[in-house]
């Protein structure tokens, strides 16, 4: 072997180490883990999340209600717990790309695309950790899969914790076939309010109402219902929840006697 091709396998070596390393070190990088914080529940809903979440080794928890009650942070917390823990391999967070308004194509890769919806799950995770990093590390090892409700057929997910955020803007197709995606040892924490379905004004369809009365009949999910008294985001938040619920509600009495 001439001296070129040495020192090109040399190199190529070097690469492969610094992959593996870099792939593998969240999981062994035990400053990462040390650095997670337990946060303390700030609701009884958020209490009763948590005991619901921990009675059975395979089940759902749907969260379901009103904006501001840190229901997508809560489920995030009790996934990262069982991760940190040892109690799963990875965690799975799930969106459906839909936003408030219609912005049109976006260029990129399916990641490039999916960022601006990674945002909240990203800025949560790197608090839980308390460093900035967190989110990257974690993707970049596998550890945590941030991705669509639409890339999901044909896989099955084993030993895993997923939370499905903002279900309401999912579709019956993709409700049932992340439902069906859980496998031995799986947890899913779905959070959810029919009040801010963007799917209205478009051809799709909520799955929500459907997949709610099914739920309703299974006795392997829990339903937690936040309400106002659950906001926690700030005062202005549940003054506006509040007034904009009474609003739509007298709006929608006036209605049905015209």
């Amino acid at each position: 072997m001439n001296e070129r091709h040495a020192n090109r396998k040399a190199k190529q070596s070097r690469d492969d180490e610094k992959v593996v390393k870099l792939a593998t070190k969240p999981h062994q990088d035990k400053s990462l883990y040390q650095s997670f914080t337990k946060w303390d529940p700030l609701t009884e809903k958020q209490v009763l999340t948590a005991d619901l979440y921990y009675e059975k080794p395979q089940s759902i928890i749907v969260q379901a209600g009103s904006a501001g009650t840190g229901k997508t942070a809560w489920g995030l917390q009790l996934a990262l717990r069982d991760l940190v823990s040892g109690e799963c391999e990875k965690v799975m967070f799930v969106r459906n790309i839909v936003s408030a308004r219609d912005t049109g194509f976006l260029p990129g890769s399916i990641q490039e695309k999916f960022a601006p919806f990674n945002a909240v799950a990203q800025a949560l995770v790197n608090d839980m950790f308390c460093r900035g990093d967190a989110f990257e590390l974690l993707t970049k090892s596998g550890k945590l899969i941030a991705t669509c409700s639409s890339f999901l057929q044909g896989h099955t997910f084993d030993n895993c914790r997923i939370v499905a955020d903002e279900i309401q803007n999912m579709n019956w197709m993709e409700l049932s076939m992340l439902v069906t995606r859980m496998g031995e040892n799986s947890k899913m924490i779905m959070c959810g309010d029919d009040h801010q379905d963007m799917l209205t004004s478009r051809k799709d369809v909520t799955g929500w109402y459907d997949i709610m009365d099914i739920f309703d009949i299974m006795p392997s999910v829990a339903i937690v219902k936040y309400t106002q008294e659950d906001i926690i985001r700030s005062d202005i938040v549940r003054e506006f929840i509040i007034a904009s619920e009474q609003y739509f509600s007298q709006l929608e009495a006036s209605e049905q006697f015209q």
